[in-house]
């Protein structure tokens, strides 16, 4: 039974979650991995882990950052295999933080182990992947008048450079503008953006037209 061999355990101290960051293992989606909760406690974020243990082995976790509307978790958990007996351990621990948002990867999505926890799911995410390798295909599946405004930056001469850390400033300048313009509660400051780019797992690509 895995609740005789396993168990739950959830950290908020910022040194044990820096020790966690250490040993933890490669993560299926970068919202789950060491780099992410790094970078979430250099921002001086609120996170907390949830992890399922075996001994001294981590077996499961999932990365919470705190909001204005409560705890999230995204795209997890971070695991070596989905399994429902875990998954439920998890959602145990998890439920004293209400409220409380799970987006859960598709390979975790186990409705009864969720609904014996006190669970309820409220609707399904799904996220297409395009062969980037064919510019035809990405245009196809724009909608029209975003790929009228695609095609007529590309006639005006504008390109995109790829994945240059340096272009930091300038990208920086324009993404607050238009974050702000937005009214989006999801602006990072300079510092944030910064740090985030240390990762080796995140990119950097902007649209360049005449030297801009």
């Amino acid at each position: 039974d895995a609740d005789h061999l396993m168990r739950a355990r959830t950290l908020t101290d910022r040194d044990e979650l820096l020790e966690l960051s250490v040993r933890l293992p490669d993560a299926n989606d970068y919202l789950q991995s060491a780099g992410r909760l790094r970078w979430l406690l250099d921002s001086g974020r609120a996170v907390t882990v949830v992890i399922v243990e075996d001994g001294a082995t981590v077996n499961a976790w999932a990365i919470l950052e705190r909001s204005d509307e409560g705890w999230a978790m995204w795209k997890g958990p971070g695991g070596f295999r989905p399994d429902p007996e875990v998954l439920s351990l998890l959602a145990r621990a998890m439920r004293p933080l209400s409220p409380c948002m799970l987006v859960l990867d598709a390979a975790w999505y186990f409705p009864p182990a969720l609904a014996e926890c006190c669970w309820r799911a409220s609707g399904l995410y799904r996220t297409s992947l395009v062969d980037v390798r064919h510019e035809s295909d990405i245009l196809r599946g724009m909608n029209a008048a975003t790929r009228q405004r695609v095609l007529h930056a590309q006639r005006e001469g504008a390109e995109v450079v790829a994945d240059d850390p340096r272009l930091l400033d300038a990208f920086y300048v324009v993404y607050s503008q238009c974050m702000r313009d937005a009214g989006s509660p999801d602006l990072a400051t300079y510092d944030e953006m910064s740090t985030l780019l240390a990762c080796t797992d995140v990119h950097l690509f902007t649209v360049h037209h005449e030297s801009k």
